[in-house]
């Protein structure tokens, strides 16, 4: 049984693994009125062994700020799954949304966390697959977290949106603008940013051209009605490739780099998402509930920086600096490593027999080959 002060936490993760292995994947549930948590786990085989840890959340503070996060539990339990729980079919959902609320749509995204657990999405950036694997990854340091969320959002049309496409022109779209997150703190899309996404310079320059607004070196404001659509919905910017990051935007004046923007090919084109907590469902809320718009599934998969290496992700980066040699100017992925990597980063993830995004229910069955376990059935794991 797993019983918390109810006044005091309002959610628990439940983490999973192998009992040799490192969490693959994580479940949040909340506690009813008397402290009870229960929760009903897919992505696990009957039959098998597993290690289950877990860690609270302390009630009012953002789920994505780790501080607000109990240590995970000194003692993990180790758990053994019958045939017959396994057969079950288990329904992953997120709590809907609020009867009159808006329609809703979901979006698959990933993110590299800032340690070995999943540290959520709330004032956090992520990436769908594309940008993940072909940009991020590389990056990823050995021990730490990518994960794959689902998120149930509010599907609305929002007017003015400067950074849904490449051309940087003011447009309706089902996304706000994305906006820059460092440290929990998100704000108008930074400068450096904005080269990822090749935005015009005319753009970067109108909207950039001003001292440092925070510690990031962002020197970017935003219009007042831009903000605020930005703050309560999920924002997002596209990312054509090849990967390319002008590192010299952060320096004072903001200058134009020579040769920008670069070209890039049509497709693939990934796509970043900010998640700003202004929007965000409580534990357990429907999408409208009190005016909130994105709600996080409480099922999500971790695969870590090492994990893809072994399958074969390729991290080279390529770097310059400047002719001191301690001011870095510029950072790319080479297309076909960027080519090479969308594939080897999704068959890793397949590997975990992932229940897809979506409303209803989801059978959540591991590959045969899955890198936590083999000849997997519908699977459940109950905790009550």
């Amino acid at each position: 049984a797993c019983s918390v002060d109810p006044a005091l936490v309002d959610e628990v993760s439940f983490e999973v693994g192998l009992p040799d292995g490192r969490p693959f994947l994580g479940f949040t549930a909340v506690p009813d009125g008397e402290g009870r948590v229960q929760a009903a786990i897919p992505g696990v085989r009957g039959g098998a062994r597993y290690q289950v840890a877990v860690r609270s959340h302390r009630r009012g503070g953002l789920e994505s700020n780790l501080e607000m996060w109990s240590d995970i539990s000194a003692k993990n339990v180790t758990c053994s799954i019958s045939a017959a729980v396994a057969g079950e079919e288990a329904a992953v959902r997120s709590p809907g949304r609020a009867r009159g609320g808006p329609e809703t749509r979901w979006i698959e995204v990933y993110r590299i966390a800032g340690g070995e657990l999943a540290d959520f999405l709330d004032q956090h950036n992520t990436g769908d697959d594309t940008a993940m694997f072909a940009a991020l990854a590389a990056t990823a340091p050995p021990e730490r977290a990518i994960t794959r969320y689902c998120v149930e959002m509010a599907d609305v049309t929002l007017p003015g949106v400067v950074t849904a496409s490449v051309s940087g022109e003011a447009q309706a779209s089902p996304f706000a603008d994305y906006l820059s997150c460092n440290g929990g703190n998100c704000e108008c899309m930074h400068q450096v940013d904005r080269t990822i996404s090749r935005f015009p310079a005319k753009q970067i320059l109108g909207m950039c051209s001003h001292p440092y607004v925070d510690a990031s070196k962002n020197t970017c404001h935003c219009p007042a009605s831009m903000d605020a659509q930005s703050l309560r919905y999920v924002g997002r910017c596209p990312i054509p490739l090849p990967f390319g990051i002008y590192w010299s935007m952060e320096q004072l004046p903001v200058k134009i780099p020579p040769g920008y923007p670069p070209s890039y090919h049509a497709s693939p084109t990934g796509h970043f998402y900010s998640f700003p907590a202004g929007g965000r469902c409580p534990p357990g809320a429907r999408v409208g509930e009190g005016n909130c718009t994105w709600q996080l599934s409480p099922l999500a998969y971790t695969l870590h920086g090492d994990d893809l290496r072994r399958m074969g992700l390729n991290d080279t980066v390529s770097y310059t600096y400047g002719s001191t040699k301690q001011v870095l100017l510029e950072s790319h992925i080479d297309y076909e490593a960027s080519m090479h990597n969308i594939p080897v980063g999704r068959k890793a993830f397949a590997k975990l027999g992932m229940a897809p995004c979506g409303p209803g229910a989801a059978k959540a069955v591991a590959a045969p080959d899955s890198p936590a376990h083999a000849g997997a059935q519908p699977p459940i794991l109950l905790f009550t």
